[in-house]
């Protein structure tokens, strides 16, 4: 195989300093189907196409040494890109902040969000510079965790986990009482989760992901016998999850029998690709959940 447009591109791909871009494949032409990345177990690049019948991948690395790729990282399969991706390195000791970024503060306003409302949901934000991510953390209950999310839309996945991943997010407010709270609504990330408790009577918790585990069941178990007024559960993941929203409301049912267990199908509102609740605009949230 002829690795020369290959290399130009991965040496295109350094002079950038972000984690992940997609170009079109030198090999098969597939339109923007030929990712390269940097391995997050090793610091190699990784490269491949996600092209079926192209068998184009590889991996060089830090000494330059080009070696076949026997196994792509996870971040780069597809059925995967919405998940968030798990990092062995801990939350990085040294991070920047958000200051007057503009591209930082853009992200912030595109989701209706300021320091006063995090602060007030007891999160703390900070900028990691070599991925590119901002990073949310409640050290009020995760000491060593925080999520970052990528101000990029060419850089995936859209979050990496730093640190210990929960089982589950809770957002929490530190200026409304506990017993505010008549409902938890179950969302896939911490933006959205952030959504549902600064807009609505409901906790946002985030599953991190689509799956409620065993020991995010149990969590959620803790959570409710802690909170014992909360009547009802709600399961809201992304418009183009409403098969795994329907397995998610029957699994709930099955362990919390005395609560009201609902769905939220964000389908129904004629949504395109995964959109979710951070998506929304802050009226059609509250509308939403006017539960």
């Amino acid at each position: 195989m002829n690795y020369s447009e290959i290399d130009r591109l991965i040496e295109k791909f350094r002079l950038t300093q972000i984690d992940y871009v997609r170009f079109d494949c030198p090999i098969c032409q597939g339109r923007r189907t030929f990712n390269i990345s940097v391995s997050q177990v090793d610091d190699s690049i990784v490269y491949n196409c996600f092209k079926a019948n192209c068998h184009v991948k590889g991996r060089i690395n830090s000494d330059n040494k080009r070696h076949k790729l026997t196994r792509v990282a996870s971040f780069l399969n597809k059925e995967e890109l919405k998940s968030p991706v798990q990092i062995k390195n801990e939350v990085p000791k040294v991070l920047g902040h958000i200051g007057n970024h503009q591209e930082k503060i853009k992200f912030l306003k595109k989701y209706n969000l300021d320091y006063k409302i995090l602060n007030n949901l007891r999160l703390q934000i900070s900028y990691d510079p070599r991925k590119h991510r901002i990073l949310f953390q409640n050290k009020y209950l995760y000491t060593n965790f925080a999520m970052g999310r990528t101000l990029f839309d060419q850089i995936k996945p859209k979050w990496l986990v730093y640190g210990e991943k929960p089982s589950l997010f809770v957002v929490d407010s530190r200026i409304r009482s506990l017993q505010s709270y008549k409902s938890i609504v179950l969302v896939e990330d911490v933006l959205s989760a952030i959504k549902v408790t600064h807009l609505t009577d409901s906790l946002g918790v985030a599953l991190l992901g689509t799956s409620l585990s065993d020991n995010a069941i149990f969590s959620l178990q803790q959570l409710i016998k802690e909170r014992f007024w909360i009547n009802s559960i709600y399961a809201c993941l992304d418009s183009d999850a409403q098969v795994k929203n329907i397995e998610l409301e029957a699994k709930i049912k099955v362990y919390f029998p005395n609560k009201k267990v609902d769905s939220i199908h964000l389908n129904k509102l004629n949504l395109h690709g995964g959109k979710d609740i951070k998506d929304l605009d802050d009226t059609t949230i509250k509308n939403l959940l006017a539960i």
